[in-house]
């Protein structure tokens, strides 16, 4: 995947990697890394300036919610970025009371009825990492589900998540949920036909639920659809 935005000045990695440290404060890395949404491997590797590579701006974001101790402007002139050229967009985060138990339980009840061997996992967004169910013998590994509240969502917030989120895979499947009908047109009329990535839009509407694929450069047919007779949902 190519990235699509360039620093305009080169990348101060120790600076950088210092930064890091003041940002993670008096938590162990283990627990700044889950309050970031960040892997602890990749923040590690920034902390001891191993990566020549900025990170992306959506990576700064993360790192700025997690921190009261570092300014995302301060991460944006390190990692080379120009602040007056560069926004902080307001970030997609679900609440576990309202979009993970509103929007996701549904999903996720539905799945339980599948003829499918998953396992599931549920950090839910209090350490700011999507729902994860993961499946046996099929083209996807790992189902992340992402609630969406966000009213003016666009394409830029979407391909932020599926860009910078470090454990998406080519046999991830990413589905964004939302109750909000004009959310779902939106997300579902999007297309990266260059993401090797499985993506949908999946909307919750009371007791019933549809799905609709994104196009990316790859399809699946794992997906929740309404069974006539044996399950509400299943994944067929």
């Amino acid at each position: 995947m190519l990235r699509k935005e360039y620093a305009e000045n080169p990348f101060q990695k120790e600076e950088y990697g210092r930064l890091l440290k003041l940002a993670q404060g008096r938590r162990n890395q283990k627990q700044f890394c889950e309050d970031a949404g960040l892997s602890r491997s990749y923040i590690n590797k920034y902390i001891n300036a191993m990566m020549d590579k900025p990170p992306t701006i959506g990576t700064i974001e993360k790192i700025a919610d997690a921190t009261e101790d570092v300014s995302f402007e301060e991460l944006l002139v390190a990692a080379g970025y120009d602040p007056e050229k560069h926004e902080r967009k307001e970030t997609m985060k679900g609440k576990v009371d309202d979009a993970g138990q509103y929007l996701l339980m549904p999903v996720l009840a539905s799945i339980m009825n599948s003829a499918y061997e998953w396992s599931f996992t549920y950090e839910g967004y209090q350490d700011r990492e999507p729902v994860r169910i993961e499946i046996e013998n099929a083209a996807v590994k790992k189902w992340y589900f992402i609630p969406v509240t966000k009213k003016n969502i666009t394409r830029e917030d979407i391909m932020a998540v599926l860009m910078n989120e470090q454990n998406f895979t080519s046999t991830s499947k990413v589905s964004f949920v939302t109750k909000d009908e004009k959310i779902y047109d939106l997300i579902k009329s999007m297309q990266f036909p260059l993401l090797s990535l499985y993506v949908s839009a999946i909307r919750v509407n009371g007791k019933n639920i549809e799905e609709s694929e994104i196009k990316t450069n790859q399809e699946t047919d794992v997906k929740i659809v309404e069974a006539q007779h044996k399950n509400l949902f299943c994944i067929d």
